[in-house]
């Protein structure tokens, strides 16, 4: 695979201000019909989900950490959130069932929490595997917070993660729009809980679009396990970390990012260079 404006020749790596943790969240609209259910219901269907879906050492994790402070489950009135949500984001796929009970819900579950992005990511899973267990109540709707799209409910813990990495894929949207002049450009939405600013990539020819964005998301994966790699070898969170300037994306990396389990090294083909460069944000940092 190869791309031309992924441009190389640059002379110096980035360097990124790394959080001290993430905020996680996930949003579940319940029709009118539901059980309300107190914290104690919630936990115990989360305990349910966790050991039906998961399996250890991260099983037992995200049990602990589902009982952790930091850890939120709030039922509130939907008022206008749901429409408001649905209004930003309708082009995301909803079916109408799903718009329906987002606009309309009367109540709805707010799960967040915080994740200190060290592996294996305990409080990211634990407020996805709550708010999935939340939503196995008849007729829910699970959006989930950090990209604001309505969740593949039939996905499996498995589909989600390989060994405890999660498939970026499944985490983030890759939304592109088209120029006057006809080229494209992409920005992705959702990275920033793994740590990372997101991603935009410019002048894009509309033959290469599709392809793009399963690249874009081999991207976001290496980028991910690279920030992760230095955490767990500093044995604590870095304040700083530097990228690049350009990186190879590994075919293990594609594979794992869209879906598919990594191979071993005589099966994998030869990856492609990218540039990394660092935008200022509107706000004039970086």
């Amino acid at each position: 695979m190869r791309f031309p404006f992924f441009k190389t020749g640059a002379d110096k790596p980035i360097t990124i201000e790394t959080p001290e943790d993430v905020p996680c969240s996930s949003v579940v609209f319940v029709p009118g019909d539901a059980p309300e259910l107190d914290d104690d219901a919630i936990n115990k269907m989360t305990t349910a989900w966790v050991d039906q879906h998961t399996a250890d050492p991260l099983k037992e994790l995200i049990k602990l950490w589902c009982q952790l402070p930091m850890m939120q489950v709030r039922l509130g009135e939907n008022d206008q959130l749901g429409r408001q949500l649905y209004e930003d984001t309708k082009q995301c796929g909803y079916t109408k069932e799903e718009a329906l009970t987002v606009c309309e819900a009367p109540r709805a579950y707010v799960i967040t929490g915080r994740d200190p992005l060290v592996p294996p990511r305990t409080g990211m899973w634990a407020v996805l595997c709550t708010a999935l267990a939340v939503a196995e109540l008849p007729g829910a709707v699970m959006l989930d917070g950090d990209r604001t799209k309505p969740w593949n409910k039939k996905l499996t813990f498995a589909q989600l993660q390989w060994n405890g990495i999660p498939r970026i894929k499944e985490f983030i949207l890759v939304p592109y729009s088209q120029r006057e002049d006809g080229l494209f450009w992409f920005t992705t939405r959702g990275i920033g809980r793994f740590g990372l600013p997101e991603i935009q990539v410019e002048d894009v020819p509309a033959m290469e679009v599709q392809s793009l964005v399963r690249a874009i998301c081999g991207i976001a994966q290496q980028l991910a396990d690279l920030l992760m790699t230095k955490v767990a070898e500093s044995g604590k969170l870095l304040k700083m970390v530097q990228f690049g300037p350009e990186l190879v994306l590994e075919h293990n990396m594609f594979l794992l990012a869209n879906g598919r389990d990594p191979v071993e090294p005589d099966q994998q083909s030869e990856g492609f260079p990218f540039r990394l460069s660092l935008r200022p944000s509107k706000a004039g940092g970086d």
